[in-house]
């Protein structure tokens, strides 16, 4: 097929290439090959700006649906299970956490990058709650690798940055966490 359309596309350029060269006077030839590199040139951009909005475009609207269910799955976690007993509430069930934790790996599958599956693996692998260090450990590397997939920079952001916007005694508890990689 790929063959076939080169085959297409070359036969007409070698004919007009021809035409230009061995049969047309050098002053009509040099007019008429600066007209078509004018107009091959400005369909080619076309093509190519057309091409690269159009991947935006899709860039974006994935981008919208990562978000989406990012933040689903962050306000869940921390107001369901890492929050729960200072809002006052009880942490979730065994079936309500199969059923988000399901309902986000089903959502990661379509739309998550491979940071953020690792992190995501990761966190889920940290252990039960009674190690808190460690699930705070691997949520926040989950945060920071949402955020780079959302374009964000985390450059400037060190261990226990994002952390500390909802633990108020962030620097008393968990001053001893590792740096981050």
């Amino acid at each position: 097929m790929v063959l076939l359309g080169l085959l297409i596309l070359c036969v007409p350029i070698g004919l007009a290439v021809w035409l230009l060269f061995f049969v047309l006077p050098p002053n009509i030839a040099a007019t008429t090959f600066i007209g078509s590199a004018t107009v091959l040139g400005s369909v080619g951009m076309t093509l190519y700006t057309t091409n690269r909005r159009h991947k935006a475009e899709i860039e974006n609207d994935h981008r919208q649906q990562r978000a989406d269910v990012y933040q689903h799955v962050i306000h869940f976690y921390i107001s369901s299970v890492l929050m729960a007993e200072k809002m006052g509430q009880q942490q979730p069930g065994e079936q309500e956490m199969i059923k988000e934790v399901t309902a986000f790996s089903e959502s990661l599958f379509l739309w998550g990058r491979p940071q953020v599956f690792h992190e995501w693996n990761r966190l889920r692998s940290a252990g039960d709650l009674s190690d808190r260090k460690l699930v705070l450990v691997a949520f926040e590397d989950f945060v920071f690798a949402i955020r780079e997939d959302l374009g964000h920079s985390n450059e400037d952001l060190e261990r226990g940055d994002i952390l500390r916007t909802f633990i108020t005694d962030f620097d008393v508890a968990l001053a001893d966490l590792p740096p981050r990689s």
